[in-house]
């Protein structure tokens, strides 16, 4: 059965002055002796300033570049991309001492005929929404994490050792051999159905429980209609420091709505562009309507005057 891939791609700034996410999808990558497949890629950039943009675009632009040329098994390849991306990353702090300290999480993952494989760095999300449930299949490199897991086994001796330095990451893309990688070597087998959420840390403002509910709830809209209620429920939060936030929504299977936005790019699908094509569209019809009673009231304007000119 031929398996079809719909999604969408969104960012917003939040409260912060500037967006250091990035994110790119790529189709139709041909890889020799493999199957084809869809390579999604998305960074949350750390470093202050203008730096962890920097070194969320150069993460992102790199591996889609060097993923196709590489060789071996899928693990194999999206591990020999990422660490040609962190090498560019600490070439450009060896030209520039001042960016030293930038760097970005990373999840790269690899979708092809039925079966998803990933490298992650960081806590940056993949999450898998199966029969209404939603679970997180790659690992979670922060502080948190770790912190959760020796809170439920009683293996921290106060409160103050639980709440203390949750936001730091335990690995990151930064120019060194990351500490910690999420790379299994067999994948995970999809199914019709199932949907794929990759996102940036700012999505967190929402609870899993909710996350789940408004993917439940809207998976018979189209993809990108799913992924704006998120983002509106995000903004109805009104966070007063709400992080940059990114993701990208992927189903999988042939009620997938295949009709998805045809940009492979680098964080340029605007927010607003599938609207405005519908308001383009629906402003054309209105105006081939309008165009019509115009017409028609020019005809009988002109057959008025035809007749009073018999009559007179």
């Amino acid at each position: 059965m031929k398996q079809y891939i719909a999604y969408a791609d969104k960012q917003i700034e939040g409260a912060r002055l500037r967006q250091e996410d990035s994110l790119l999808v790529v189709e139709h990558v041909k890889l020799a002796a493999e199957q084809p497949g869809t390579l999604l890629l998305i960074c949350d950039g750390m470093g202050g300033h203008t730096s962890g943009g920097l070194a969320s675009k150069l993460v992102t632009s790199t591996i889609a570049r060097t993923f196709h040329q590489t060789y071996g098994t899928i693990p194999q390849r999206l591990k020999s991309a990422a660490e040609s991306a962190n090498a560019a990353i600490a070439s450009r702090i060896v030209d520039d001492p001042r960016l030293n300290g930038m760097g970005t999480t990373l999840v790269a993952a690899f979708i092809s005929d039925w079966n998803i494989y990933w490298y992650s760095v960081g806590d940056s999300p993949l999450w898998l929404i199966r029969n209404n449930r939603l679970r997180r299949l790659n690992e979670d490199h922060s502080m948190a994490a770790m912190l959760d897991k020796q809170h439920n086994r009683d293996e921290l001796s106060t409160d103050t050792e639980y709440f203390h330095g949750r936001h730091f990451l335990m690995s990151a893309i930064n120019g060194k051999v990351p500490d910690i990688v999420d790379c299994p070597s067999l994948p995970f087998t999809l199914q019709e159905g199932d949907q794929l959420l990759l996102a940036t840390d700012g999505i967190e403002t929402l609870s899993l429980s909710r996350l789940n509910e408004i993917l439940t709830k809207t998976s018979q809209l189209p993809v990108a209609g799913s992924l704006d209620a998120i983002f509106e429920e995000i903004k109805l939060q009104n966070h007063p420091q709400q992080d940059n936030a990114s993701a990208i929504l992927v189903r999988i299977g042939s009620g997938a709505d295949i009709e998805k936005p045809q940009l492979s790019r680098h964080s340029t699908l605007l927010p607003g562009r599938l609207k405005t094509i519908r308001r383009t569209i629906m402003h054309g019809v209105k105006s081939k309507k309008i165009m019509r009673i115009f017409m028609i009231i020019a005809m009988i304007i002109i057959a008025a005057l035809i007749i009073i000119r018999l009559i007179t």
